[in-house]
């Protein structure tokens, strides 16, 4: 076999490997499903993995990890990104439970299947992937996870995966990690008015007071960035008007005054 040439070729042999697990030397377990992975492409990309492989831990003589507190799809899609750079955030490749011989049957095939994602579901997913790129500190997977998420809540702000997923945020991350808390809130405060009729995110601002109290600072930013300020140039007195106002007359409530732009 011919050595590959080009970035492409080489993702696509790196997720041929993967899905054969053909000279895989670690084993990764979650909920009873089982990943057949390579140290030399899990380990280098994530310190904590490494550190249980390299016999600091219990894991690392017999090489096979358990990661009991994570979900099987998640790590799945994780897994998906080390070997090929990339993560489908649509529906799930395999079937909960069953073993991931076929979870990334080639490089190419995973991007046409990360293409057309549901925007509803994809919201939670990525939130998921950058939760878990932050705890096995991958940096790269925490940045895609980071891009993909503003670029799907823009569609899915309306939704049950939306206010789930900005709730994953503030119960998983540090309070100092604000990239994906910032940007989930400035959306729901772009939408606050229609986001408080569902009951789902009701009663998760009642819960989670910081969420309520971020969302209600980012609506009442998002409302001063679409208004103006006017003076009446007879009593003095300021008006707000809709930015988008930018010639005619407008009233003075205070004095009754008709100014001109």
């Amino acid at each position: 076999m011919a050595t590959p040439s080009t970035p492409d070729q080489r993702l696509s042999v790196n997720a041929m490997i993967y899905s054969s697990g053909k000279y895989s030397d670690m084993t990764i377990i979650c909920k009873g499903k089982t990943f057949k992975v390579h140290q030399c492409i899990v380990c280098l990309q994530s310190k904590p993995l490494a550190a249980a492989m390299d016999g600091k831990f219990k894991e690392g003589p017999s090489k096979e990890i358990d990661l009991e507190d994570d979900q099987p799809e998640i790590v799945e899609k994780m897994l998906s990104y080390m070997y090929t750079s990339d993560y489908s955030d649509g529906p799930d490749s395999t079937e909960p439970g069953s073993t991931p011989s076929k979870s990334v049957p080639s490089a190419s095939s995973t991007a046409v299947s990360s293409s057309n994602p549901s925007p509803t579901s994809a919201s939670l997913t990525n939130a998921q992937l950058f939760v878990i790129a932050d705890k096995y500190d991958i940096q790269g997977l925490k940045e895609l996870a980071k891009k993909k998420y503003e670029e799907v809540i823009a569609d899915s702000w309306n939704s049950a995966s939306f206010v789930a997923s900005l709730k994953l945020l503030y119960e998983e991350t540090l309070e100092s990690d604000r990239a994906l808390k910032d940007a989930a809130v400035k959306v729901a405060g772009q939408h606050a008015k229609e986001l408080v009729d569902r009951g789902e995110f009701a009663a998760l601002c009642i819960e989670h007071g910081q969420i309520g109290f971020d969302v209600l600072k980012s609506s009442i930013s998002e409302s001063l960035s679409t208004t103006q300020s006017r003076r009446c140039a007879n009593c003095g007195a300021y008006t707000s008007l809709p930015s988008s106002i930018r010639n005619g007359t407008w009233y003075c409530y205070d004095c009754g005054c008709n100014n001109h732009f």
